[in-house]
């Protein structure tokens, strides 16, 4: 368009994003199937290419609340459909190797993750809750089937979010912005209009405010 690299460099992403999306819209059409791109950057504009991801995030339990944060944010700018590693991308022993995330972390992230407007386990090494003990596993199954359950909730909300731009992700303010303290309340969140989810992360004292 006749703009320079550094004028049009952080908008770069959004057009990339925007060629390889129309593309798939164009192979997609008259076949009933909707086109899905995962975007880890973007720029204004973002919120019309479903959907976006948190990159290679980690796995402990300080990146968490860094997730949930980094997608109350995103919430704000329009992006409706977002997500994250479940599990986390990596995770780095103090020796330098690649190995399973500890089973506690790696129970909150999928506890976590499950309750998100998108959910995918995706790593370096096995993101499989059967690589754990069988707590771990009766544990993701019993969220597993609970996201299941709520399939026809998501599904509502989600053509809200194409037909209002009303994200599933939601700030405890974005519904309630009459009162004061969902202001501050930054660990926990609406899923959709129903649903307060507040994780437990590493916080010493664990309250919900209502």
């Amino acid at each position: 368009d006749g703009s320079s690299g550094v004028q049009s460099h952080n908008r770069l992403p959004y057009l990339y994003a925007k060629t390889i999306y129309d593309a798939m819209a164009d192979a997609c059409h008259g076949t009933g199937r909707v086109p899905m791109l995962w975007s880890r950057s973007g720029y204004a504009g973002q919120q019309t290419i479903p959907a976006v991801w948190a990159g290679d995030s980690g796995v402990l339990a300080a990146d968490h609340a860094a997730l949930l944060h980094s997608g109350l944010s995103l919430a704000l700018c329009g992006v409706c459909f977002w997500g994250f590693d479940l599990g986390g991308f990596y995770y780095t022993a103090p020796t330098g190797d690649e190995h399973l995330p500890p089973e506690e972390d790696y129970l909150q992230s999928m506890i976590l993750g499950l309750a998100m407007p998108l959910s995918r386990a995706h790593g370096k090494s096995a993101r499989e809750p059967w690589k754990y003990s069988s707590r771990v596993l009766e544990s993701v199954q019993k969220y597993n089937n609970l996201r299941h359950a709520l399939r026809p909730y998501l599904y509502g909300l989600s053509l809200l979010a194409k037909r209002d731009s009303i994200p599933l992700l939601r700030p405890l303010f974005m519904e309630y912005p009459h009162d004061i303290q969902a202001r501050h309340e930054t660990l926990s969140y609406m899923l959709g209009d129903c649903f307060l989810i507040a994780p437990a992360f590493d916080r010493e004292k664990y309250a919900v405010y209502l």
